[in-house]
Formats: structure tokens, C-alpha cells, sequence
């Protein structure tokens, strides 16, 4: 009982209390949020809480669009994801009190398409001046990620060029992002080793907890914890070498990814962790272990598709169809990549056509960026892709509504821009007018078969949906030309 009395004393001392201080207009200190701006498709942003009354609540408060997540990592600190969705909205913390801030606007907008990259071996990387070289090329041709080889197929880790290309990105203020590239658990040294469970002669098995925690203790963490401007962790030969189906359906391999994902936000929330990805679909995870949508849900944050049409002998059509499937497969926080093959493992390289062409099909398909495999690019090759997936937009010369006259006359329209060739022409009612093509496919004649207005539309050959462009023909009777002459007045004739 007397227990009983002294609790309900100290509970209504700290009431009497809490009155006080609200009748003297002391309040709980304010919570304060830092972070506003523009941030792009795929980006982060590293929001921080502090005053208040700890635990805070985190929210995003739509202005227009859905564009972003939120994902708390540790004490005040959330990391903003934009989402694939444009638009503009608030991040709303509220701490223990009730006492809430908001950011400023924060604006997801498109990012430039394509986002181009490239994986580069280390090797071909000899010095500073090299990886100057590198850097300042890549500056010039727009390209944005850098997958940078520290750990190769034959199991050295090697962060010397990792350390060059981070301090000349850095310093001379470049957009460059660089993503350390690791084999995973392709590692000919750990094989024969002996210690470690294989699935080939040269491959680990996923499932092997031992070689995982040397992958996560050896690579995944010196990297994000002893280099701070990395831009992010890229992943490859995550899989199985396509024997997959004897061993497991995946889930290791999700398991670990979700495990490298924690564990690199903990040291940084707002770097993404990427994975080359193999383009067989649906046949992916049954042989490789690599499952899209359960890969994006364990947290990767770009998905690069192997699509080499080299290598699977396909046309350019192809990468279109296995990105438009990873698109819809994945989760829509996950930025999907088409990787193209500008150099062929038999030697050689990819042709400017080839290379229009498969940039084309992987963006009307839905993909966020392109990467090139691999470094050194050749100059046409860079010519290419400065311009491919850019195209100026397609036009019609004359412009405006033309006024043709009388019928069986006649008139030439020019096109330009868009994807060439031009591939159609045509009216858009033929008893007023038709089309002839002629001087090749940018230019047509178009002839006027009856009074009225029509409208004359040209498409280009976009693999993807076409674009389309027109200009309004308004045919018109030679009798209301002839109406519309100057007729002088008439005059006044006097009788002789």
C-alpha cells in the first residue's frame, strides 16, 4: 500500500511539473531536419534529425507525383530514395513530443537518358595519369557510373587504382560516380584451396557461409568503411555458373545480398549497391540463381543486364525484350541497366550501327541507364553514343497550316531529327491530298486531290514507339483565289 502511495505522489510530482513548466511557456525544444533540393532518379539523399525529444518519426508528404522512400537506418539519421515517379514533395520528421519539421521541396527529376557507364579492369589503369586520363574522358562524354574491377576472377583484391580514380573524381569536381566492382563468387585462388565449398572448378558455392564472410569481412566492408567517396558497390559473378537448379532456388543468394546491403548502409545509407545481372528472364534464377524482382527487394539498387548480343548471338531487338522484362520484373525502387557488349570476347568491336541501335531498343524499353562492356572505348564508338538516344526532336518543313492551290498541285515537305530513316508518310484523309516520297526518305511531295483540310504526318524508325510529327494542309478552290484579286472601282463614263 505505502508503495502504492509513493508511486501515485511521484507520478503527480512529475505532472505538477510538466504544468509548471508549461505555465512559465517553456516548450520541448524544437525538432530541426536538414535537406531540400533536386535530387535525381535512383539518387539518395541523407536526411539528418536533431533537438527534440528523441525517437523520432519519420514521413513523406506528397506535394504532386509519389517520388521517394524513406529508409531509417540508425538514430535521426533516413536515407531519401527517388523512386522512378518525377515529382515534388516534403520529408516530415516528428520527435517523442509531438513536435514535427519538414524539409523544403524535395524535387525527383528525370535523369538524363541514357545514364551511360562503363566496367573497367583495373589493369587498364597504370598510374595517376592514367586514371587522370580516364576521368577527364569520362567528364567529357557524359558518363556518370564507373564500375572499377578491384577484385577479379582470380581472387586479388586490389583497391590502388580504387584510391586514384576517388581522388581525381573528387578533386576535380566531376559528376563521375565510382563503383568498386567485385567477382564474387567466381575466385579460381579460393577454389582450389580446399577450404571452401565449390559448384565448379573455378566457382564457390553461394550457399558456403565461410567464403561469404571472408566476401563480406575482406571486400564488402574495407571498401565502404576505409574509402569514403565511393559512389557505391557493384557485384558480379553473384550467381551460380548456371548450375543453379542442383543446388538452391535463390534465396542464399537474396539472403546475402540483404546482408551486403545493411551492412554497406550502415557505413553509408546513400550508396547504392548494384549487380551485374545474367539477361536469360525467367530462366535466370533455375540456372544462375539470380531472381530480379527478389534481388530489387533485398535491397539492390541497380540490376546491370549482361544483354551481349554477342555473346547469345541475338539481334538488337533482343535487349530490348530482356530489359522491358527485368522493367516489369523488378521493383520500381530498382534502376535497371542494359549492359552492351562494345567490345566481343573473340576480339573486336561493336559497330556505331549496332551500338545506335541496341542504346535505342534498351531505352524505348524502359531502361534507366546503358553500360558499356568495357574500357577503352573507341572514338566512333564514343561518337555513337554521344549521340544516340538524343535525337533532336523530328520536325516537318514548311511549318504551320499551308495553303495549296488549285487541285493537282503540288508541294515538298522535308523532314528532320527524330530516328532515321523516315520510314512513313502519310495523310490523315486521302480524298484531300496524298504523298509521294521522293529524294530519298526525308523528303515527300505531297499533291492536292480535293478542296478541304488534311493533315500530313511523318514517323520515324524508332524500334520503339515511333515518334510522330504533322503539319496542317488546308487545300483551297482556285475560283476563291481568283475572288480575293483587287478589282478596281468602277468609273464614271461621260457621254461625248
Amino acid at each position: 500500500m505505502y508503495k502504492k502511495i509513493f508511486l501515485g505522489i511521484y507520478l503527480l510530482s512529475i505532472l505538477s511539473s510538466f504544468l509548471i513548466i508549461s505555465s512559465l511557456g517553456i516548450a520541448a525544444p524544437t525538432v530541426t531536419l536538414n535537406g531540400s533540393g533536386t535530387i535525381v532518379i535512383g539518387d539518395t539523399r541523407v536526411l539528418i534529425a536533431s533537438g527534440g525529444v528523441p525517437p523520432y518519426t519519420w514521413s513523406i508528404k506528397t506535394v504532386s507525383g509519389a517520388p521517394g522512400i524513406l529508409s531509417a537506418y540508425s538514430g535521426a539519421t533516413v536515407s531519401f530514395l527517388a523512386t522512378v515517379d518525377v515529382g515534388t514533395c516534403y520529408v516530415v520528421v516528428t520527435d517523442n513530443s509531438a513536435q514535427a519539421s519538414t524539409t523544403n521541396n524535395l524535387t525527383v527529376v528525370s535523369s538524363p537518358i541514357p545514364i551511360k557507364s562503363y566496367w573497367i579492369w583495373g589493369s587498364s589503369i597504370s598510374n595517376r595519369s592514367a586514371a587522370t586520363t580516364v576521368i577527364t574522358t569520362s567528364t567529357t562524354h557524359q558518363i556518370r557510373d564507373v564500375f572499377l574491377l578491384v577484385k577479379g576472377t582470380s581472387g586479388t583484391f586490389d583497391t590502388t587504382r580504387l584510391v586514384w580514380m576517388t581522388q581525381i573524381a573528387k578533386g576535380l569536381n566531376t559528376n563521375v560516380r565510382i563503383h568498386p566492382w567485385v567477382i564474387c563468387f567466381s575466385d579460381s585462388s579460393a577454389a582450389t584451396l580446399g577450404i571452401y565449398t565449390t559448384v565448379s572448378s573455378t566457382w564457390i558455392s553461394p550457399m558456403d557461409p565461410r567464403y561469404r564472410q571472408y566476401l563480406m569481412d575482406s571486400c564488402i566492408i574495407p571498401l565502404v568503411r576505409d574509402h569514403p567517396d565511393i559512389n557505391g558497390v557493384h557485384l558480379d559473378c553473384f550467381r551460380y555458373p548456371g548450375n543453379a537448379y542442383n543446388y538452391d532456388t535463390g534465396l542464399s543468394l537474396v539472403k546475402f545480398c540483404l546482408e551486403i546491403v545493411t551492412t554497406v548502409r550502415r557505413y553509408n545509407p546513400a550508396i547504392p549497391v548494384s549487380i551485374a545481372v545474367m539477361p536469360e528472364t525467367s530462366n535466370n534464377e533455375y540456372s544462375y540463381g539470380q531472381s530480379y524482382y527478389k534481388l530489387s527487394t533485398a535491397g539492390a539498387r541497380i540490376l546491370a543486364l549482361m544483354a551481349y548480343t554477342g555473346n547469345y548471338e541475338q539481334t538488337a531487338a533482343w535487349v530490348g525484350r530482356v530489359i522491358k522484362y527485368a522493367r516489369n520484373t523488378a521493383v520500381r525502387t530498382c534502376s535497371i541497366y542494359a549492359g552492351l557488349q562494345f567490345t566481343y570476347d573473340t576480339g573486336g568491336y561493336m559497330p556505331a550501327a549496332e551500338i545506335a541501335a541496341e542504346t535505342r531498343y534498351a531505352i524505348d524499353s524502359g531502361t534507366q541507364g546503358v553500360a558499356a562492356f568495357r574500357w577503352p572505348i573507341q572514338s566512333y564508338q564514343w561518337t555513337a553514343w554521344d549521340t544516340v538516344g538524343n535525337p533532336t526532336p523530328l520536325t516537318i518543313s514548311p511549318t504551320g497550316t499551308i495553303t495549296l492551290q488549285p487541285i493537282g498541285a503540288s508541294t515538298v515537305f522535308q523532314a528532320s531529327g527524330g530516328w532515321q530513316p523516315y520510314t512513313r508518310w502519310t495523310t490523315s484523309n486521302w480524298s484531300i491530298g496524298s504523298v509521294a516520297v521522293f529524294w530519298g526518305e526525308s523528303s515527300a511531295r505531297f499533291y492536292v486531290c480535293n478542296t478541304g483540310t488534311c493533315t500530313i504526318i511523318v514517323r520515324d524508325s524508332a524500334p520503339g514507339p515511333a515518334s510522330a510529327t504533322s503539319v496542317v494542309i488546308q487545300c483551297v478552290p482556285v475560283e476563291l483565289i481568283e475572288f480575293e484579286a483587287i478589282i478596281e472601282p468602277e468609273k464614271n463614263y461621260i457621254r461625248k
